[in-house]
């Protein structure tokens, strides 16, 4: 089953209307609700809230009070080009940066708000469904090509990084081997595994500088 990642404050009222509304709503559009305290596991909070956008199918974030934190998680959201629901108490809060990005309001003041906020968020679902793409925000980008010559050794190790994320890809990287050796196949490392890996990638990185400074 997709996931919905849901990025909202953490406080007694936000909790309860993540439990109450909010994750039986994504359950009724067939989505898997997860938000970053569903699971516990050890390293960076940052980095399990990076996995938990980057695996999901859809992120749903409930701005209201613009919250430094969830405003974040919601950059790195747009940024992965993550289909994105809007949920705010006040639209007239809305950065105007976020203007264009379909936002639906609620109020807890009126009567069977749960009920509507419930219908919302299902019907965006279904929609993101039917049609991914019209959810997305953010244009795709590329890079803009270098020849290899005009690379060092450290850019060119954060380009391939960049380029091409994936675990067996950065495997490669991290052990030191050209992009193109073919290995005999392991299992990739997950959860935990993958702190490990960025720090292992950080070392390589920090001692290449100081060979080349």
């Amino acid at each position: 089953m997709d996931t919905c990642y849901v990025l909202t404050r953490y406080d007694a009222a936000f909790d309860r209307r993540y439990e109450e509304v909010i994750a039986p709503a994504i359950k009724s559009a067939k989505f898997n609700p997860k938000r970053a305290d569903s699971t516990k596991v050890t390293g960076l909070i940052l980095h399990q809230i990076q996995r938990g956008i980057l695996g999901a199918k859809v992120v749903l974030a409930d701005i209201t009070g613009n919250n430094p934190n969830v405003m974040l998680e919601l950059g790195l959201a747009l940024a992965a080009r993550k289909p994105v629901i809007l949920l705010t108490q006040s639209l007239a809060e809305l950065p105007s940066d976020l203007n264009g990005i379909r936002s639906s309001e609620y109020n807890t003041d009126v009567p069977k708000w749960d009920q509507m906020l419930s219908q919302t968020i299902t019907a965006a679902l279904r929609s993101i469904k039917k049609k991914p793409d019209s959810w997305i925000v953010l244009a795709r980008t590329s890079p803009v090509p270098a020849r290899r010559e005009q690379l060092s050794d450290l850019e060119m190790l954060l380009y391939e990084i960049l380029k091409s994320p994936g675990p067996e890809h950065m495997a490669r990287l991290i052990s030191g081997q050209p992009p193109g050796t073919k290995r005999a196949p392991r299992k990739e490392p997950t959860g935990e595994g993958i702190d490990v890996s960025i720090d292992r990638v950080v070392y390589r990185i920090r001692s290449r500088t100081r060979t080349t400074t």
